[in-house]
């Protein structure tokens, strides 16, 4: 029989680890012990794990056995004795353990138990002490680690790419649930406000930042949005959107407060702008592109008719490309209010035809804003049509407008200066170039023959497409009777407007139909002067007026 009780007692048997309750490496396995040995390590194990492991030896492998000696296994050894207690370990000691758990996890892990302890024992080394649980770690862009707590930051020395299946096996957070997001998203609003105005290198940190969140945003929509009802509004009224530069915006702004670049010529004065990239970027997730309000596009088309077109035209010739590139941009703007549901007929007469606010264009758009509208009269480089410059910027036309507006089509229309001088009317569109004009949406007809300036004019065929707008806002056909009869007591009429205007309104069915009282209607003298048509006792003009069938006896 083999002697086994004998052999074991003799200290043959190198232990795996430094035991200080033994006076060397070397034992004998009389001691009442289970004893186990293990494969060879690339590591020793410290002096804190007391697992009564013996080292393996190839050629102990038959005595091993014939003595009942066991084999304990990797997944074991660090479920037993390694993981109880790896708070305990230094970092040169937990380095090799972490590396042979990376190079070996796939078969370790097929261990149940090791696998679930192992998701619960903070692993990454932080300082003497402190491990990290891998869990609570996040592995994200490093705009948006910047942002995060330092607590939260993977150690430096796991930021390796060869860390990266482990960690993401061991629950490394490569993803931000919506709560987070959202709270990111506020930090920077934040610190943003609270240190205005920026430095610019806190400005380009925060614009990176943004860069960040939008590009993550865009990734993870999906899972962000469907987390709760409410992300997509939450996040809509947070400014952490960064700003397109140099447009006197604010470096971040929101979805509210902001538009997209698709929206630029509709609103470019009235609200702030998003950066280019970004707004192509958010412009993929439809749930979050929206349509500007309606009044803030009102406001950017006074804001350009109003301020700037009269400012350039006061500065340069009226040419025909001018005219083609301004009539384009504010066709474009009334193709958004034309095609936008909320423009009802009411709304828009509320805010073309009456003066109980005032339009103007956002905070911030000064000097630096100028070039917003520049960027769509892109190519006005003859000599003669410079583009716009701040000084050509004038103050508010407010204190030129006059207290009440034309309240009916029996009212006189805004009188406009002559050529060059431009009363500035918050309602006003610009004319062909041989005009050199704008005027008041109530002087345009659809179906009149010649124009009659300043009182009246043929709606440019340019703006054919956005003819329902006029419609809406009240442009008719030919002017009315009513209209044209006051039009003829204006005592500064000229003589050829006024000959055409009784023209025009003889050719009303009004005045076929002898429906016109005559005690309206006036006439011009030889003399300039006007004077009620049925009085009969005042100078004969010699020029025939066309047939009224309430034309004095005496013309």
């Amino acid at each position: 029989d083999f002697p086994g009780s004998v052999v074991k007692g003799f200290p043959l048997f190198e232990l795996a680890e430094v035991d200080d309750a033994h006076e060397g490496r070397y034992v004998t396995l009389d001691s009442g012990k289970e004893w186990k040995t293990i494969p060879s390590l690339p590591f020793e194990l410290p002096r804190a794990v007391h697992c009564g492991v013996l080292k393996a030896k190839p050629q102990f492998t038959p005595l091993y056995e014939a003595l009942g000696v066991g084999v304990l296994q990797p997944a074991d050894l660090y479920l037993h004795y390694l993981l109880p207690v790896w708070s305990s370990f230094t970092l040169d000691q937990v380095t090799p353990m972490m590396l042979y758990l990376r190079d070996n996890y796939d078969i370790m892990s097929r261990d149940v138990a090791f696998k679930t302890l192992l998701l619960q024992t903070p692993l990454l080394y932080v300082s003497p002490g402190e491990y990290a649980l891998v869990s609570s770690l996040f592995s994200v862009h490093p705009s948006i680690m910047s942002m995060l707590p330092r607590s939260q930051y993977l150690p430096e020395a796991y930021t390796d790419p060869s860390w990266g299946p482990l960690l993401t096996k061991l629950g490394i957070r490569r993803d931000l649930r919506h709560d987070e997001y959202l709270e990111l998203a506020r930090l920077l609003e934040a610190e943003h406000n609270s240190s205005a105005p920026c430095s610019p290198e806190q400005e380009a940190r925060l614009r990176e930042q943004s860069k960040a969140l939008v590009d993550y945003l865009v990734e993870n929509f999906a899972e962000l949005s469907s987390a709760t009802p409410s992300f997509v509004a939450d996040l809509s009224g947070c400014s952490f959107l960064a700003s397109q530069p140099d447009t006197g915006c604010p470096p971040l702004v929101s979805l509210d407060s902001g538009l997209l670049h698709s929206h630029h010529a509709a609103v470019a004065t009235s609200m702030y702008l998003v950066e280019n990239k970004l707004s192509e970027a958010i412009s993929t997730l439809p749930a979050l592109v929206r349509n500007p309000p309606i009044t803030k596009i009102i406001d950017h088309l006074f804001v350009l008719v109003d301020r700037n077109v009269p400012a350039w035209l006061e500065r340069t010739t009226y040419t025909e490309i001018a005219w083609k590139k301004i009539c384009a941009l504010v066709t474009k703007i009334i193709m958004h209010i034309q095609t936008d549901p909320s423009a009802t007929p009411e709304l828009l007469r509320s805010e073309f035809c009456t003066r109980d606010h005032q339009h103007s264009p956002r905070e911030g758009l000064g000097q630096e804003g100028i070039h917003l509208i520049n960027m769509y009269l892109d190519g006005l480089t003859d000599p003669t049509t410079p583009t716009l410059t701040p000084s050509a910027l004038p103050p508010s036309p407010s204190s030129a407008i006059p207290s009440s507006p034309p309240s009916s089509s029996n009212s006189l229309p805004t009188l406009l200066s002559p050529r060059g001088q431009l009363a500035l009317y918050p309602s006003c569109f610009p004319l062909p170039p041989h005009l050199n004009t704008i005027v008041s949406w109530d002087c345009l007809f659809f179906n009149l023959a010649e124009d009659i300036p300043p009182y009246a004019y043929r709606f440019p065929s340019e703006w054919n497409s956005v003819r329902p707008f006029f419609t809406q806002l009240g442009v008719s056909d030919v002017p009315s009777a009513s209209y044209l009869m006051a039009l003829t007591r204006l005592g500064d009429l000229p003589f050829d407007a006024h000959m055409k205007i009784l023209a025009l309104l003889a050719s009303l069915p009004a005045a076929q139909e002898g429906a016109l009282p005559p005690s309206e209607l006036w006439v011009p003298t030889t003399t300039g002067e006007t004077h009620p048509a049925m009085a009969r006792d005042h100078p004969s003009s010699s020029m025939p007026i066309p047939c009224l069938e309430t034309t004095p006896s005496s013309w």
